[in-house]
């Protein structure tokens, strides 16, 4: 693909669906003006919450418009190419992109919790594993406070107590998710189960 010469990425989403200024509006539901500045590097920064309604309705993704670089080939939210037929297969569904089906939540949970342990992997490696956990600790419970969630970690010990001893319902709950992942993808199973293993691995196989 040929390098874009737009200045932000919501000026390179706009060539690809082939909308004007006005339509784009309309469909984002804010106003022409916006639309004019978030297209002209440093005059507004795109918002989370602007971006997310982008995600919605033209299947872009969120990572790629939040990330802001127009030289990067834009893809949707499954790492796929953006072109003009993602734009309307979103518009014809309206998939709500933020309230992904249980298969979906669950692959993505996984994926993440796959890539926290390969940073702390590193980290150990590194010897900076404490001040890697500390920071993503920071992390999560400013999320937590934003969407309402349990803050975790904040008695020292309990770093160092079993996750399902700090929080049951949720340590239950990725199991769940390891079951999904394999009924969604049976090629997983031709070694022991995901869920076993991280029954095993954590030592209390037999606490529920």
């Amino acid at each position: 693909m040929r390098e874009s010469t737009k200045q932000t990425t919501v000026a390179v989403l706009r060539s690809i669906i082939g909308v004007k200024a006005d339509e784009m509006a309309r469909i984002l539901q804010c106003s022409i003006h916006s639309i004019n500045s978030l297209e002209s590097k440093g005059r507004l920064k795109l918002s989370e919450k602007l971006a997310r309604r982008m995600c919605h309705e033209t299947g872009i993704s969120l990572a790629w418009l939040l990330e802001g670089d127009p030289k990067v080939p834009p893809v949707t939210e499954n790492g796929e190419p953006f072109v003009r037929e993602t734009y309307e297969r979103a518009q014809s569904l309206k998939t709500r992109r933020d309230t992904p089906k249980e298969w979906n939540f669950s692959v993505r949970f996984l994926a993440l919790a796959g890539q926290l342990r390969a940073v702390l992997m590193r980290a150990s490696a590194q010897r900076d594993f404490t001040l890697a956990s500390y920071q993503i600790r920071k992390f999560l419970n400013s999320l937590a406070v934003k969407y309402g969630a349990p803050k975790t970690g904040r008695d020292p010990e309990l770093a160092h107590r079993p996750i399902e001893m700090i929080l049951p319902t949720d340590a239950k709950a990725m199991r769940a998710d390891l079951a999904k992942l394999e009924s969604s993808f049976p090629f997983l199973t031709k070694r022991k189960p995901l869920a076993l293993r991280a029954r095993q691995s954590s030592g209390h196989e037999k606490r529920t």
